[in-house]
């Protein structure tokens, strides 16, 4: 009777031994897997350190030569000239015009008028020495001139700047 107990119990046990077997199976490959991916993910943190410790190191070196650079710039900016005043422009004064009859010194038979015929009072030349354009103009001039220095210093200092992101590598030429 155990034979023959044991004979119809064969199958259910050839069965679970088979299960047993694929279960390990299917277990030895999951662990196989979890394993992989643990390195895997480790190499990937390495990886990812050793990229990092590098752009770290890239990036202080040009944020280095950036600042060296952009400092130089700016002393420049700051140490440049205004250039000198220009020459003064020349003394003119008016002073009350010459009769439109008077032709270098010598009278002609016109006299003023209004157009119409009729005789027009002359005016005196004023007391005040006449009209003299040439303060405002130097005044103006000189002006536009520190305008135009500053800008071109401004330029310079913007180009020094492009040129220093230039060789960083961070704009392209």
């Amino acid at each position: 009777m155990p034979f023959a107990l044991l004979t119809r119990l064969w199958p259910t046990i050839k069965d679970i031994f088979y299960v047993v077997i694929i279960a390990a199976l299917i277990g030895g490959v999951v662990m196989v897997i979890h394993h992989e991916r643990v390195i895997g993910a480790a190499a990937v943190k390495t990886a990812d350190a050793r990229v990092a410790q590098a752009a770290e190191i890239k990036n202080a070196k040009v944020e280095t030569l950036v600042q060296s650079r952009l400092a130089d710039a700016l002393h420049a900016y700051e140490k440049a000239n205004p250039p000198a005043p220009p020459a003064p422009v020349p003394r003119v004064v008016c002073y009350s015009a010459r009769r439109s009859g008077e032709v270098s010194g010598r009278r002609a038979s016109v006299s003023p008028s209004d157009g119409a015929g009729a005789s027009v009072p002359q005016r005196a030349a004023p007391e005040h020495g006449g009209f003299d354009p040439a303060s405002r103009l130097s005044a103006g001039g000189s002006a536009a001139d520190h305008e135009i220095a500053h800008l071109l210093k401004k330029i310079r200092f913007l180009q020094a700047t492009i040129r220093a992101y230039q060789a960083a590598g961070l704009v392209k030429r």
